[in-house]
């Protein structure tokens, strides 16, 4: 059953490590996140119904570990967040959960072929975890490509 007016008050005591620092999300807006505890996923669970779909889900999280300009959201403000913005605090949010405050450590191989296919070192950096998977499997899916395409030089590729 979802309960799209109940905002949940998670207390900074419930969190070791505290709010990030401030995100710029792609609307323009700054938006903190705390790490996800076991109990503010039951609090997001609530929130958004036991047969809840993904989306839903992460909508709920957002509103029990996320706050934007300064104050948490409810969940149906969180529903009604762009699109950008729910993937940015989705990343946000895992990276705070599951990496901790450690930067993220690329591999030479992963930077090598993300360079190759066209990034700059600078551009990596700037990246969101979301965006570097993504353009890794690009890189992946290319290499198949071109490996495929050597099996098979007698085939016109386009």
């Amino acid at each position: 059953m979802n309960n799209p007016g109940l905002t949940i008050e998670v207390p900074d005591a419930a969190f070791g490590a505290g709010w990030s620092e401030p995100i710029a999300l792609p609307s323009g807006r700054k938006a903190q996140v705390k790490p996800v505890t076991g109990r503010m996923l039951i609090q997001a669970q609530k929130l958004a119904g036991r047969d809840a779909s993904a989306l839903e889900s992460n909508c709920a999280t957002i509103a029990v570990a996320a706050r934007i300009d300064g104050r948490q959201l409810r969940y149906e403000e969180a529903q009604d967040l762009v699109a950008g913005d729910i993937q940015a605090l989705v990343d946000e949010v895992n990276r705070a959960s599951f990496l901790g405050a450690k930067p993220i450590e690329i591999p030479a191989s992963t930077l090598a072929a993300l360079v190759e296919f066209g990034f700059s070192v600078e551009a990596i950096e700037r990246m969101r975890l979301g965006d570097i998977a993504y353009w890794v499997q690009a890189t992946i899916d290319l290499s198949r490509a071109r490996d495929e395409a050597a099996r098979h030089p007698d085939v016109p590729h386009a």
